[in-house]
């Protein structure tokens, strides 16, 4: 492949042939990242890549990545808390199946499993030493991407696996989702650098692969979602190092492509008509038409983005990338509304959190803490929040609704420094 894309490090190793500043602010606060977006940085407590995600409609959350990292979240996505995995290898996607069960893929063959809520996670045997890249299921049933065209299959939600292929030359697959408990697809590269998409109809036993360009360009895909069994999408990243979303209508025998400026990685579909796909350089495009049209949004940084979720309303979602980014939304990434920022002041030796927020149009609002109201106040577009002696590093999320409803402001959170 080209220098370009070499050029990204990766987000799942085979992106190290095709793809792959973390944001600090060491002052007293950290607030929304643009005043035009509402995708908001949140705190992940590390600087390690982090390259696959999972986000369940009752707020639990996993998000995986470099040196064994495993973060969880229950309060879906404002606040991340660190899990021991039990190893250092690279984790490139996590399925997470309940709050307590899901299971984690990596590098070297790696599988873990939990099922008490992250608290341990167990080693399960892949019978393979590539790269693990991507996993979906579907029930019970689930299928396993990796390098060298690596696919497993399990039948016991990720208990044991067995191999469908393996040990191909080159080429892998770093995208994978199961539609049903028989229907499922990947997506990669093929041995000679080409799009390659591979369809089974049997839970993963066996395989048919369609090779393809993206409109006429060699590349390979990142990640792919099926809406049935003839219509899909892929993201990817072309020889030259743009991007490409490419949509199906016949199963993978025809594809449409549109490209962009930088390599695009994760995309999800929480439904028909809200989709969302990330890349390199804070790229974050959302679909309202199954995929065939793709509108920008406004993320707010230039990092490498690398997997995105979302909860199945739409709205709530998490995007995550390099050096230990992780945006939220809970608009669907929508511009406008409600724009809070925030600030911290000390004054003898107790904190304040100073709220201003503009573009509501309730006559109170509800402003949030940390996930809870703690005031209902008039719609002035200020508040004082007196928070009291405060140890380093203590954060707090706040959130500003018109008052009895969901219709919020992007979240701005304060973090103590000193």
């Amino acid at each position: 492949m080209t220098a370009a894309l070499n050029s990204h490090t990766n987000r799942r190793e085979l992106m190290s042939i095709l793809k792959r500043t973390h944001l600090a602010f060491l002052l007293f606060f950290l607030s929304s990242l643009s005043l035009f977006g509402q995708w908001s940085p949140v705190n992940s407590g590390t600087t390690n890549n982090l390259n696959g995600a999972c986000l369940l409609d009752s707020g639990t959350g996993y998000i995986v990545g470099d040196a064994g990292t495993i973060l969880k979240t229950t309060d879906a996505g404002t606040t991340w808390t660190a899990l021991t995995s039990g190893t250092t290898e690279t984790l490139y996607d996590i399925h997470c199946f309940t709050a307590d069960e899901g299971v984690a893929v990596g590098g070297s063959g790696l599988i873990l499993r939990t099922t008490d809520g992250g608290a341990n996670w167990q080693s399960v045997p892949s019978g393979v030493t590539d790269s693990l890249t991507a996993v979906s299921f579907s029930g019970a049933n689930g299928i396993c991407g990796g390098t060298s065209q690596t696919i497993l299959y399990s039948s016991d939600s990720g208990a044991s696996w067995n191999i469908g292929q393996t040990g191909f030359f080159g080429g892998g697959f770093l995208g994978a989702h199961m539609l049903s408990p028989t229907l499922g697809f990947v997506a990669g590269q093929n041995s000679i650098f080409g799009p390659l998409v591979g369809t089974t109809v049997d839970g993963g036993v066996t395989w048919a692969f369609q090779a393809f360009y993206f409109d006429g360009n060699e590349g390979g895909c990142a990640d792919i979602f099926f809406f049935d069994g003839g219509t899909g999408v892929v993201s990817g990243v072309v020889w030259d190092g743009r991007g490409a979303l490419a949509r199906t209508t016949n199963g993978g025998t025809d594809w449409t492509t549109s490209f962009y400026d930088q390599g695009m990685q994760g995309i999800d579909f929480p439904r028909t008509d809200s989709g969302f796909a990330v890349g390199w350089a804070g790229r974050i495009l959302k679909s309202a038409d199954s995929g065939v049209t793709w509108l920008p949004q406004t993320s707010g940084t230039f990092v490498d983005l690398f997997d995105v979720h979302f909860a199945s309303d739409g709205l709530t979602g998490i995007a995550v990338g390099q050096g230990g980014t992780i945006l939220r939304t809970t608009n669907g990434g929508e511009p406008g509304g409600i724009t809070l920022s925030a600030n911290a002041h000390k004054f003898r030796g107790n904190y304040y959190a100073d709220l201003t927020w503009t573009e509501a149009t309730s006559n109170q609002i509800d402003i949030y803490r940390n996930g809870a109201v703690i005031v209902t106040t008039d719609n002035d577009g200020d508040y004082t929040d007196a928070l009291g002696k405060q140890r380093k590093g203590a954060t707090f999320v706040y959130k500003a609704c018109e008052a009895g409803t969901q219709v919020c402001s992007n979240e701005a959170t304060i973090e103590i420094a000193h």
